[in-house]
């Protein structure tokens, strides 16, 4: 059974979309309730940066993958080496 590695891409989106939500989640608690601190502009400014950080980093790596391939699942495709040549002749006798 062969499954294209778009099929990925769902998984991945899903995640994408519950850290997304999440995250504005506690940004908008963090600017309601605890924006008052310099501690808590900073750990929001960085949070934020390393977010972005991140996707940038998925989306470059991401665009590179040939997503039309093809993975074959269930079957594997080994070739072993041949022990043929590897045996004494006095064994063969």
């Amino acid at each position: 059974m062969s499954l294209p590695y778009s099929v990925i891409l769902i998984p991945f989106g899903l995640v994408l979309l519950v850290w997304a939500g999440l995250s504005i989640v506690a940004i908008v608690k963090m600017m309601r309730f605890g924006f008052l601190s310099r501690s808590a502009v900073m750990s929001t400014f960085f949070y934020a940066a390393f977010c972005a950080i991140v996707l940038v980093l998925a989306v470059s790596n991401l665009r590179d993958v040939d997503w039309s391939s093809q993975y074959t699942v269930g079957t594997p495709s080994l070739t072993l080496p041949s022990l043929q040549h590897d045996i004494p002749k006095v064994f063969t006798q």
